[in-house]
Order: C-alpha cells, then sequence, then structure tokens
C-alpha cells in the first residue's frame, strides 16, 4: 500500500476535513510533516480468542470475528524508544491514539482512545489512518478453549493477521516479534502458511515466546526464523503460566540450539530459554556446554556474548567431571572462585568465555557470556 508523499498529503488532507478537526488522531500538521519523513512506526498487538469455533470463522483475511488488532505508535526520539521496541510493548507516542479494530458479520468495528476513554470510529478514517504506519513490532495473543481443541491445535491465525496488516498497514516490516499461548494446558502452534510468513520477516532482530513450550512449537519456529540476525531470543512464561507448574516443567530446548547460535555468532546476543522460572528445565547437558566452548574457541574471532541463560539439572560438580574427561583443564578452562570457568580465545587471550552457575532450588542456572571481563 505505497504512496507517493503528494497522494499522502491529499489523503490526510482530505480525512482532516472530513472530521473538520474535532477529533484529530493528532495535529495534522505534525501527521503530515511526519508522512514526509517516511511512515509512521507502531506496535500491533493481536488477540486472537480461539474459544469455540462460531460463525465466519473461517475467513483466511485476518478479518475473524475472533480477532482483534490494536496499534499503537511509536515516537523514536524518546530514550525508551528502542527499549519497548525490542520488548516489544505498547508504543511509546503520547501524541498519537491507539486505534482498535475487530470485526463483525456486519463489517469492520472500530474505536480509539479518547481522553482515557475508548470511542467510536467511522471505518473509513480508521483505513486512512492505518495505510500510514509501518508495523516494526508485533505481538500475537493466542487464547485456545473450548471443544475441539485437538482440531485447533495447529492453525494459521498469524498468517491471517499478517494478510491482514499487509493489507491495511502501509508497511509491515516487524523488527520485534512477540508470540504468547495464553492456555497453559493447551499451547498454540503454528501451521506451514504461518512459519512460511515468519520466514519472510527479513529484519526481524528480537523474539520473545511466551508459554510457548510445546516440543513442536519451537522447532518449527527455530527453522522459520534467522538466528544470524536475532540479536535477542527470549523464552518465558508469564505469571499465570508459572503458577500452574506444580514441581517441574520440562522445555525441549536441547544443546543443539547451542551448536546453532554458535554457527550464527551474532554479536552481543541476548539468549533467555525460561531462565526466569525455576521450575522449568531444558534438556542442555555438560557434554554440550563443553562442546560449546571448544566451538566458541574454534572461532576465527572471539564472539562476544551478552549473555545466554538457562536452566538445567547440571550441577557444578557434574560439569567438572565431564569438563576434565573432555580435557578441558588442560589449556582450554580454568576453575575460578564464585562457581565460575573461564575459557580464553586462541586468536586473544584477552577475550574470555565465562560460564557461572547458581543452585535455585529445583535445578541449576547457567549464564555464558564473553568479553573482556575483569576478574
Amino acid at each position: 500500500m505505497d504512496f507517493l508523499p503528494e497522494e499522502r498529503f491529499e489523503r490526510l488532507s482530505s480525512m482532516g476535513h472530513r472530521n473538520n478537526g474535532t477529533r484529530p488522531f493528532l495535529e495534522f500538521s505534525a501527521l503530515i510533516t511526519l508522512s514526509f519523513n517516511g511512515w509512521i512506526p507502531a506496535h500491533c498487538h493481536v488477540y486472537v480468542m480461539d474459544i469455540d469455533l462460531q460463525q465466519d470463522d473461517d475467513r483466511t483475511d485476518g478479518r475473524s470475528p475472533i480477532m482483534q488488532y490494536h496499534f499503537t505508535t511509536f515516537d523514536t526520539d524518546q530514550l525508551d524508544y528502542r527499549a519497548k521496541r525490542r520488548a516489544c510493548l505498547r508504543g511509546n507516542n503520547t501524541e498519537l491514539r491507539a486505534i482498535y479494530i475487530q470485526h463483525k458479520l456486519s463489517g469492520m468495528d472500530a474505536e480509539w482512545e479518547v481522553a482515557g476513554a475508548v470511542e467510536k470510529l467511522d471505518p473509513s478514517v480508521a483505513v486512512n489512518l492505518l495505510s500510514f504506519l509501518e508495523i516494526v513490532a508485533l505481538r500475537v495473543d493466542v487464547l485456545k478453549r473450548g471443544r475441539r481443541l485437538i482440531s485447533r491445535r495447529v492453525d494459521e491465525r498469524f498468517a491471517h493477521a499478517i494478510v491482514f496488516c499487509e493489507d491495511m498497514c502501509g508497511k509491515v516490516d516487524p523488527e520485534s516479534l512477540l508470540l504468547c499461548s495464553q492456555n497453559p494446558y493447551f499451547s498454540w502452534c503454528m501451521g506451514e502458511q504461518s512459519l512460511k510468513k515468519l520466514s519472510s520477516f527479513r529484519n526481524l532482530d528480537s523474539l520473545v515466546l511466551e508459554n510457548m513450550t510445546g516440543s513442536e512449537v519451537f522447532r518449527g519456529i527455530k527453522t522459520a526464523v534467522d538466528l544470524g540476525k536475532l540479536r535477542e531470543i527470549r523464552m518465558r512464561l508469564d505469571a499465570k503460566h508459572q503458577s500452574e507448574v506444580e514441581n517441574i516443567l520440562w522445555v525441549d530446548v536441547q544443546g543443539s540450539l547451542l551448536t546453532s547460535l554458535t554457527a550464527a555468532h551474532v554479536r552481543y546476543l541476548h539468549f533467555s530459554a525460561f531462565s526466569e522460572s525455576p521450575a522449568a528445565i531444558t534438556a542442555i547437558t555438560a557434554a554440550d556446554m563443553c562442546h560449546f566452548i571448544k566451538s566458541w574457541r574454534t572461532l576465527p574471532v572471539p564472539w562476544m556474548i551478552k549473555s545466554i541463560l538457562f536452566n538445567s539439572t547440571v550441577t557444578i560438580s557434574e560439569f567438572r567431571t565431564v569438563a576434565a574427561r573432555e580435557g578441558l583443564f588442560n589449556n582450554a578452562l580454568t576453575d575460578i572462585p564464585y562457581c565460575r570457568f573461564r575459557s580464553h580465545h586462541p586468536s586473544d587471550p584477552n577475550a574470555k568465555l565465562e560460564l557461572s552457575c547458581y543452585g535455585n532450588g529445583v535445578a541449576t542456572q547457567w549464564c555464558i557470556r564473553s568479553g573482556y571481563l575483569a576478574s
């Protein structure tokens, strides 16, 4: 939905005249200025309430009644812009109003925020306003509940949401993506079309997976995304899901993921696999960690890592035993105080790789980082 600057100016001006300036999206002069500088960066929050099959639920254009869209915009001049965008939080622009879209059998139902309240918005005005947005952050929440859950486990709601955004917004090029499954007992899984849409995001550098614990769920996403561009990967449980975990939740994060991250070696990577939830334990072994150390040392130049965090059943004594058996303590690894281990890179002895750990009651949390570390 690309328009020339002159066309965008005319559309904004006519839109302002139609509304007589009584309930502006913002001061139109400011919006016109923004339009000439490019698209307005925005956050889109999609809610999918798949509680039970209902009429008109088989639509593939993202206009199903069970799907809601919340659009907010970003002010890139504010200091918190980058942090909010990466965390896929609501837009930080206080001048531009949030727009809410939901479809009914009668057509589009549009609303926007006015002085802290929500009021009706003419659908044609909403369409015009959305055409100026560039979706740089996207969050999709899916709640599955009701009958016939098994038949609805895998769906294409993500693909449908992208189709709607591409149809309505000026540009859809997410740099941040948050996928959330709201049912702790029945997680959401994306189908082939959705994974194909996911793989088309070329500028994605931040990915958050919330309550996405199923093995087939993460396997498909891992295949679809380009790990070579992701600087931040967070896998986590929300408070509700954490309270539902009574003992231990085994999550399908294998040691092969460390191998994939090493192959991508994204500079200053931050990766967290449910590290904030002590009961969520990965399948990463001591042998996997030793292999990671060896792989890091064989890279042509030191790979700087902000942090790699995960919970494991591997204790510090078990790691020592396996590392000794692998011969790492001969010249590649040093055991230092406070439950830490350090290695250095052959090309630069000042570049250090550090593994640290502490027991969290149920398992052991491990942290891997690298750089020019102080003692």
